[in-house]
């Protein structure tokens, strides 16, 4: 799966993940996850045992991926600074 690249994904995860790019195309919502939304085709194909199960994982794996490839410089800076402050109050609650 790594050799789709992150840089070039939307050809490569059109071409890797045909049959759920597919799918996709008939949710409910045009900006649907494919996660846990009410009336997504592709959630619906994998419970129906349509689109294999490890298949889907991959390609919401690299979805993650793209999506963290894909913020600038200051939004990771404010992601990064978010999680070290949720760590230090776990560790004062402690």
């Amino acid at each position: 799966m790594r050799k789709i690249g992150i840089i070039d994904s939307a050809d490569g995860l059109e071409t890797a993940f045909d049959k759920i790019i597919n799918f996709s195309k008939k949710c409910k919502f045009t900006d649907c996850t494919h996660t846990s939304e009410i009336g997504c085709a592709v959630v619906e194909a994998v419970e129906q045992g349509k689109i294999d199960r490890k298949s889907y994982e991959n390609f919401l794996k690299i979805e993650r991926e793209k999506e963290h490839f894909n913020l600038t410089v200051s939004e990771k800076r404010k992601k990064d600074k978010a999680f070290g402050k949720m760590v230090k109050n776990f560790k004062n609650d402690m």
